[in-house]
Formats: structure tokens, C-alpha cells, sequence
């Protein structure tokens, strides 16, 4: 458990998604290697730290309103966390591409399969239900190329798959 229910989010989802897309898992091709919760956006920094694939868990906004109280003065709070899971692969720009794409469609299969009851914080505070979008949507996702610094291989490039959802949770 850890104190912030933000900081509970991160640690299951990362758990899931390395238990659901790593080593453990039935993939045998583009296999996560590692999932990082301090999301670093940097190529540079990419191929000295990581091995592809990899995947960034963003958690960087939340919104809440008043959820009522229990008589203390503590407002229980409805909170809506936002959250990208941006998956990394590289290749030639077609491979790099295919890769994210791929790479997408598993992070929201698992996703749908996975609920976030029972992930709480020390002091009680709790998430609740499924992954959802906006609009109506499940999940909001995109891929881009991106450069990969390589001296030997100019035509190497990042395949960025960038999936988008929200949470909810009650914090107390």
C-alpha cells in the first residue's frame, strides 16, 4: 500500500502491465522488458537506461470534486486521475510503426480485462472500477516515430504507442 492513492495507482498498474506483457506472459515476440512509473521523455536518456520494448506509466493530472464528509473535518473527494501508458519499441520507421501498433492493441487488452477495485491507500482511500475515455471512449491511443540516436544505424527510429484513460477513486 503506499500512503497516495495516485502513488498506489501507478505501482498496481505497473505490476499488471509487466505481469500481463513481460516475462510472465504468453508473448514471445516484443516482450516488455521494464515498466517505468517516473515517466523520463527522452531519447537520449532512453537507450542508456532501458532495453526495448519498455513502457512509461504517466499519471499526471487529477480532478476531483466533493464526494461529502463523515462529520470530521475531512471532505471525501471523488477523483478522476489521468493516465498514459506509452509504449516503446524500435525499428526501421515500417517496423517501428507495426511495433507500437502492436504494442497498443495488448496494453488495451489487458487494460480492459483489469479493475482497479481493491486498490487502496493507507488511510482507506480507494479506486473503483474500469479504465475509461472521454467522450464516451474506452481508450484514446496514438503512435509516432520517433528518432533513436544510433551512429551505426541512421535509419533506427522509436515507436512511440500512446494510450490514454482515466481512473476514479474516492480519497478520503
Amino acid at each position: 500500500m503506499a500512503e497516495s492513492l495516485w502513488n498506489a495507482l501507478d505501482d498496481y498498474l505497473a505490476t499488471q502491465l509487466l505481469a500481463g506483457l513481460g516475462n510472465a506472459s504468453d508473448y514471445t515476440t516484443l516482450v516488455v522488458t521494464h515498466v517505468e512509473t517516473a515517466p523520463i521523455y527522452d531519447p537520449q536518456d532512453w537507450i542508456k537506461l532501458y532495453t526495448v520494448p519498455f513502457l512509461i506509466v504517466a499519471t499526471y493530472t487529477a480532478r476531483s470534486v466533493i464526494s461529502g464528509h463523515d462529520g470530521s473535518a475531512t471532505i471525501k473527494r471523488d477523483t478522476e486521475y489521468g493516465v498514459t501508458v506509452v509504449s516503446v519499441t524500435e525499428g526501421t520507421p515500417a517496423q517501428a510503426k507495426q511495433y507500437a501498433a502492436t504494442m497498443v492493441h495488448r496494453v488495451e487488452r489487458l487494460l480492459s480485462t483489469i479493475t482497479f477495485a481493491g486498490v487502496t491507500a493507507d488511510n482507506g482511500s480507494l479506486l473503483r472500477g474500469r479504465p475509461r475515455g472521454a467522450n464516451g471512449r474506452l481508450f484514446e491511443s496514438s503512435i509516432e516515430i520517433w528518432p533513436r540516436p544510433s551512429n551505426s544505424q541512421p535509419n533506427l527510429r522509436y515507436g512511440v504507442g500512446i494510450t490514454a484513460f482515466t481512473v476514479t477513486g474516492l480519497n478520503i
